[in-house]
């Protein structure tokens, strides 16, 4: 929980911290412990009042405050886009997920970052896979957007083996490639040279730990040169939050 997390952040007190504050000798060495202790009974007060029903909601409306630590750290800016031919100006916010705790006592998961074109398109959650799709879309169309998901204890090669494995045997695949981040790979598939046809380039970032993001960009052959530089430009910006 949360408020667990908070509680712990309060207790820990290095030692190297404790020693630091305490002088050699004399006068400063009292008022230093002096001063220490009292550190040290805030602490404790802090401990307790978390876990108390007024602490809670505390710590809950922290944690509220905390939640946009994304949006703090990646602050909204410009960017620009060749869009069929024309350069298209938009204003982005960073949106993600942050690093979580394992609740059962294993690795964090690390979290990301990632610019989107706030105009145009929205992000949603669902069971774990960060959705970003078009605002204003029309559902008789074929799906357009992006999707996030992390894949632990796996590496870039297996994931590309093991969602090429996925795809359906009558589609294009293409090779598998290095991309720009570092150690990541990608490959591309189309269904057909359709106007519907859907096209699809999956990507494979490590997550600095055993596993990766994959980020799957998927628009029809008709959108290919709308949607498909956008949310190009847009996975461009994506950045590894570490766990620790």
């Amino acid at each position: 929980m949360k408020e667990d997390r908070i509680i712990n952040a309060l207790g820990q007190v290095k030692d190297e911290f404790i020693l630091e504050a305490a002088p050699k000798a004399g006068r400063e060495k009292r008022h230093a412990f002096r001063g220490l202790a009292a550190a040290l009974a805030i602490v404790l007060l802090g401990a307790l009042f978390f876990q108390t029903a007024p602490g809670a909601a505390a710590a809950e409306y922290v944690a509220e405050k905390v939640s946009s630590l994304i949006q703090t750290l990646f602050p909204p800016k410009e960017m620009s886009v060749i869009v069929e031919g024309t350069e298209v100006e938009g204003q982005y916010a960073a949106v993600g997920q942050e690093p979580e705790a394992d609740e059962t006592g294993g690795e964090a998961v690390p979290g990301f970052a990632i610019y989107i074109d706030t105009e145009s398109y929205t992000m949603t959650e669902e069971n774990g896979v960060t959705l970003i799709r078009p605002i204003n879309f029309s559902p008789d169309l074929p799906t357009c957007g992006m999707d996030i998901v992390h894949l632990p204890d796996i590496t870039p090669q297996q994931a590309a083996e093991a969602a090429k494995a996925e795809i359906p045997s009558d589609w294009e695949i293409s090779e598998t490639k290095n991309w720009s981040m570092p150690d990541s790979l990608y490959f591309s598939v189309r269904s057909g040279w359709a106007w519907d046809s859907v096209c699809k380039n999956i990507f494979f970032i490590p997550d600095g730990q055993q596993g990766v993001f994959q980020a799957t960009i998927q628009y029809f052959f008709e959108a290919a040169e709308g949607h498909g530089p956008r949310l190009g430009a847009m996975l461009d910006t994506f950045t590894l939050i570490p766990a620790d």
